[in-house]
């Protein structure tokens, strides 16, 4: 697997060679901040160069601002990769306490931006994840794309498993195909 890393990553990680990463490549990407493509010439390089998942990493202070002056930019962002067909997990450089407490840079209070961050995942499917440091970060990323590296499976592909009531992966679709999680309270819509 290569690692891609947006060239506009103002810190990145430092991620390098190691298990089933063999090379990490700075990259100006359309979208999020960590990509995965497939080893070219492997079996799974056929499918589609890039994996269908992708890393938005922010700070607090980045996150405070991305959900409030920069939400119109960063909802274009979610569905740049969801035409593309990729799913955008929102990895957050902080604990959910700390969101909650506040950036001392944004006058908007925690609470509010994690009712966004959690309505971001039901409606458009941007899952927040919550890290200590960014060792916890970059290892979760790791062995989220050596995961996908391990399971994928292109669309259509049956694995002979049956379908259930349940989502089969945050990769998939609900059973019936469709990614709709319909409504909110009273009928509102999320």
């Amino acid at each position: 697997m290569i690692i891609k890393i947006d060239s506009r990553e103002q810190q990145p990680l430092p991620i390098i060679k190691e298990n089933m990463i063999s090379g990490v490549v700075i990259d100006g990407l359309p979208f999020a901040d960590y990509w995965c493509e497939w080893e070219p010439g492997s079996e799974k390089a056929g499918y589609n160069c890039e994996m269908p998942i992708c890393f938005e990493r922010k700070s607090i202070p980045d996150l405070f601002g991305t959900l409030t002056s920069g939400y119109s930019r960063f909802k274009r962002e979610i569905e740049r990769a969801t035409e593309n067909g990729f799913k955008i997990v929102l990895i957050i450089e902080g604990s959910l306490s700390e969101v909650l407490a506040g950036s001392k840079h944004s006058t908007v209070k925690g609470e509010s931006i994690v009712k966004t961050l959690f309505t971001l995942w039901v409606k458009y499917d941007v899952f927040p994840v919550f890290c200590s440091n960014r060792s916890e970060m970059k290892r979760y990323i790791i062995e989220t794309f050596e995961a996908v590296g391990r399971n994928f499976k292109p669309a259509g592909e049956k694995d002979g498993k049956t379908k259930n009531s349940r989502r089969n992966s945050f990769l998939d679709t609900w059973p019936d195909g469709s990614t709709e999680v319909g409504t909110g309270e009273e009928g509102q819509e999320i």
